[in-house]
């Protein structure tokens, strides 16, 4: 099992990043690149957020149900029952049905699973039934690299581009790269932990102003998550302009930080780097600016900084 388990994985507060990062974490669990959403939001979906074929093979069709869940939620029985009755009308008939959710595991729903499944054994479609809550999620994620990159904000989704921009350079230095790599995942997932996404660790209680900034850039981030860092970095930067004089430097961190890694995700690794040295001179003191420092000679190509 994965280390990063034992840090956590955070969990997605947006329905449509939860239910993105599930389709890259199916298509690594059931080696099916061709796995993809049901329709489209509004679309009747029989109980079927995203669906796939095991293996690639049409026979063996499998779908995937997505439940987001506050910190206080959790999913209940009724909402099981009616999301495996509705799967039921899929088309083709699935094979196997997993409900995902970001709600703890249930010993309870865990077993109205496996009644559900037992009913339809000896129909003509039998179909496997689970529910997984995110402890269970976690361990899947945490065991699949294209899982973490599409769940973990903590883990790097550019550090294999990285290495394989490193051309000509011996394998020690790949080794030296991976292994940064590896531990900056590791510190990410960490901070993730000690201290919620957009808080302050150092103050009990925030403005209202700075709650209101954290929103916006989270928003930000996320579009940005969602493979559309160029809608999101003129937004990014704008919001950067108007609070460059009043913010404080753990927001300017955070706004730069997240320019920095949407110029990553367009592929210009040197301007990402020199924002990332920026973003960490607003906050020297946070955590993730220092892993990101770290990542900023990683970029650069300089890998005895980045070990030092």
């Amino acid at each position: 099992m994965c280390a990063l388990i034992a840090t956590q994985i955070a969990k997605p507060r947006d329905e449509q990043v939860f239910e993105d990062a599930c389709i890259e974490l199916w298509r690594d669990l059931i080696n099916d690149p061709n796995v993809q959403a049901n329709g489209r939001r509004g679309q009747r979906q029989n109980g079927v957020d995203l669906f796939g074929s095991r293996g690639s093979d049409p026979r063996r069709q499998v779908g995937v149900q997505c439940k987001l869940k506050g910190p206080d939620q959790h999913l209940t029985e009724k909402e099981v029952r009616e999301e495996v009755r509705k799967a039921r009308t899929f088309r083709p008939p699935l094979s196997e049905y997993v409900i995902a959710t970001t709600a703890p595991d249930d010993q309870a729903l865990q077993r109205l699973a496996r009644e559900l499944e037992l009913q339809f054994h000896d129909t003509d479609h039998p179909m496997t039934v689970a529910v997984w809550g995110w402890g269970t999620m976690e361990r899947y994620i945490a065991d699949s690299p294209r899982g973490r990159r599409a769940f973990e904000a903590g883990h790097f989704p550019q550090g294999e581009q990285i290495l394989a921009s490193i051309e000509g350079g011996s394998s020690e230095n790949r080794e030296s790269f991976a292994a940064i790599l590896e531990q900056l995942t590791v510190l990410q997932a960490q901070v993730s932990v000690l201290a919620p996404q957009g808080a302050d660790a150092t103050t009990a209680a925030r403005p209202d102003v700075d709650a209101v900034l954290d929103a916006q850039i989270d928003d930000l981030r996320d579009m940005a998550n969602r493979g559309r860092p160029r809608e999101a970095l003129d937004p990014l930067n704008r919001l950067l302009d108007r609070v460059r004089s009043t913010a404080s430097g753990r927001l300017l961190f955070r706004i730069t930080a997240n320019i920095a890694f949407c110029h990553l995700g367009l592929g210009e690794q040197a301007e990402a780097a020199r924002l990332l040295i920026e973003a960490y001179h607003h906050a020297p003191n946070e955590p993730k600016a220092v892993a990101n420092r770290v990542l900023a000679d990683l970029l650069r190509g300089d890998w005895r900084g980045a070990l030092a």
